[in-house]
């Protein structure tokens, strides 16, 4: 049985936990435990980190999203006095591409308009004020290039002549994106693995990653395996 963050975090997780010879769990990340100041306030938030200590106690195997987080899991669990997990990798997978390639649709899609690409969940840990702050109007004009965003700072007047907010599109939409975008870029302060960075090198085109342990990670994982 692997177990979700909604069930891991809420209500029904004392139901599910009885059964602890056939448990396991399934981990993207720790941001609630390692970096509270970047999540929400919420009962999941807040008790994230006791109920992942909990589950650990019981014996359940971990499966994690990438090796980064696996090791910050046994850390985080050592520090509390907890002996590590058993710790498997679960390699994400590239569902969107996948659907790509049913279609015939992965062959890169010359454009008029040269643009960056970057899609997330609106979020502070997704660090969009980064790309604010450090290139915004200038960088993108000073490239000849528009920013296909997926964050609020779209709307800001000063911005709106570089970067386009798309709001929520469909999956053949972002897959025509990604066929015809210069480059992605990903600033997240923390990720567990980081969809936006894997979608980029799945569809062939450079990606800029900040130094986040897991998006490292990816970038090399993918290196050997996908198109560069």
């Amino acid at each position: 049985m692997l177990i979700s963050h909604h069930i891991l975090t809420q209500q029904h997780r004392s139901a599910v936990s009885a059964t602890t010879s056939k448990l396991a769990f399934l981990c993207h990340d720790l941001i609630p435990t390692l970096r509270p100041d970047l999540v929400g306030a919420g009962i999941g938030e807040t008790r994230y980190g006791s109920y992942l200590e909990h589950f650990v106690r019981i014996g359940a195997p971990a499966f994690c999203a990438s090796a980064e987080v696996g090791a910050t899991l046994s850390d985080d669990m050592r520090k509390a006095g907890v002996a590590a997990p058993v710790v498997y990798r679960f390699p994400m997978p590239s569902i969107l591409h996948e659907t790509a390639s049913r279609m015939g649709a992965t062959s890169r899609i010359e454009t008029g308009e040269p643009f960056v690409i970057y899609c997330s969940t609106i979020q502070v840990r997704k660090n969009h004020i980064l790309l604010a702050r450090t290139g915004g109007r200038r960088w993108t004009k000073a490239s000849s290039c528009r920013s296909l965003s997926g964050w609020a700072l779209g709307l800001d007047p000063e911005l709106s002549e570089s970067v386009t907010f798309t709001g929520l599109v469909s999956d053949e939409e972002l897959i025509q994106y990604y066929r015809s975008a210069s480059f992605g870029v990903f600033p997240s302060h923390i990720e567990g693995w980081g969809y936006g960075a894997s979608e980029c090198l799945d569809f062939g085109i450079p990606v800029i990653v900040s130094t986040a342990p897991s998006l490292i990670e990816e970038r090399r994982h993918d290196a050997g395996d996908r198109p560069q």
